[in-house]
């Protein structure tokens, strides 16, 4: 019985996004490769020396110090800026399976009000993509991060081109949203049958071992699926996965 309840233990834990094992795995504490910015701003922003937490959640994320070094000579509203971290390993070199975190809408403002004034200092957060640091798997191998920028011209949009997106946006948007409702949907279903199983196997059940191979199956395509889900679910979206997880995670402590 306990055999049975190891391997469908095992299924549930490869797509869960969130961790939810009892072992807790300490949050990596880096330093910055280098306090200089690479890329277009390397004169104007710098990154303040310290250790830095990166915490475990949807993807990963990083709170950093950034320093103004002087003020940006064109007009800031202008430009797109990437900011982006690369996590390293004790060699150097980027972490492989992790892509490089980001920042979101805030931390640009952030950047160009320094760009702006040239003097002063803000925290801005890179966050990584969803399910893809997580601390357990990367922990003990990041060491340090290096950070990269670039500017771009924003691109002037005809009123033609405003007035075709207008009409074009919410329907793509609508779909993005109704795919990944269907995907929650299946998650749910998935983790209802996962916690029948796991009753009938908690009972001794050896049948429940048969269903072990459609299980796994099912498994790894959801994992495809929620991975792939980057940053184009809703809040109302991340908020019911969150939900399913939670029901999960508390099925497997109830059977304990």
């Amino acid at each position: 019985m306990n055999q049975i309840k190891l391997i469908l233990t095992v299924i549930i834990l490869s797509i869960i996004i969130s961790s939810c094992e009892e072992k807790k795995i300490d949050n990596a504490i880096v330093s910055p490769q280098s306090t200089s910015v690479k890329g277009d701003l390397t004169e104007f922003i710098s990154i303040e020396n310290g250790n830095y937490e990166i915490a475990d959640g949807n993807g990963g994320k990083m709170a950093v110090k950034i320093n103004a070094l002087k003020p940006y000579p064109d007009d800031i509203k202008k430009l797109k800026i990437t900011f982006t971290a690369s996590l390293l390993d004790a060699n150097g070199m980027p972490l492989s399976g992790v892509n490089d975190f980001k920042i979101d809408y805030q931390g640009e403002e952030k950047i160009k009000t320094l760009l702006k004034n040239g003097i002063g200092q803000e925290v801005i957060s890179f966050k990584g993509f969803f399910g893809d640091y997580k601390s357990e798997k990367y922990a003990n191998k990041v060491k340090s991060f290096s950070v990269s920028s670039s500017l771009k011209q924003k691109k002037v949009k005809s009123k033609s081109n405003q007035t075709n997106k207008a009409v074009t946006s919410p329907t793509s948007t609508a779909k993005a949203s109704n795919k990944w409702d269907k995907t929650l949907d299946t998650y749910s279903e998935y983790v209802d049958q996962y916690v029948v199983l796991m009753k009938k196997a908690n009972k001794g059940d050896l049948d429940a071992l048969s269903e072990y191979p459609s299980m796994m199956q099912k498994a790894t395509k959801l994992n495809e699926q929620l991975k792939d889900a980057g940053n184009d679910l809703t809040p109302k979206q991340l908020k019911r996965m969150t939900a399913i997880q939670t029901k999960m995670t508390n099925a497997l402590y109830d059977m304990q």
